[in-house]
């Protein structure tokens, strides 16, 4: 892609997840690029997919190491952040220590000229080992199984087990009073 002009390649790695996650593992791990595969490009387009609503309810199932994690609770909570700063998160894993790892990640990516060329407006507030805020009120919360979330609002939430990899489900959007009436 380094064939493009900058502007260009930032533009794609703005709009496009799949590049932007690609991007993201070579920002974090010091250049090593991601081999192009199909499952990478079909993880990122389901995700994709729950982004703009036409997938409520999302598991991946596929072997260690073939970055499910990465694309699902590292760059697509970045990614989310960067189009709506306002956004709520929770990341669950089955275990604290490694929902704190990919909230690290998560936070150096976000941190990154890369990201910050792409993502001007987002600024980060508060940035704890299992937790991101934004100056426009969004958060990233990491959490393990049976770990607590009392009280915690969320739009978008990931969670990791053994038995069910990757599990996205959207939230239902806030109750706002409405007026009138509704058919259904």
């Amino acid at each position: 892609m380094s064939a493009y002009p900058p502007e260009l390649r930032n533009a794609i790695f703005r709009r496009h997840f799949y590049s932007f996650g690609r991007k993201g593992f070579e920002v974090l791990n010091s250049g090593k690029e991601v081999d192009t595969n199909w499952h990478l490009e079909l993880i990122a387009q389901d995700l994709v997919d729950v982004q703009a609503g036409r997938e409520r309810r999302l598991i991946v199932n596929a072997p260690p190491r073939s970055l499910k994690s990465f694309l699902a609770s590292v760059a697509f909570p970045a990614f989310i952040i960067g189009h709506n700063p306002s956004v709520q998160m929770i990341c669950v894993s089955y275990a604290q220590d490694i929902a704190n790892t990919h909230a690290g990640m998560c936070r150096r990516l976000i941190e990154s000229d890369f990201y910050r060329r792409l993502f001007p407006n987002v600024h980060l507030i508060k940035s704890t080992e299992n937790e991101l805020q934004t100056e426009a009120g969004g958060s990233r919360y990491a959490t393990s199984v049976g770990g607590s979330l009392t009280g915690r609002a969320v739009i978008f939430s990931s969670s990791m087990t053994p038995s069910m990899p990757i599990r996205l489900i959207p939230s239902p959007p806030a109750k706002v009073p409405m007026t009138g009436t509704r058919k259904r």
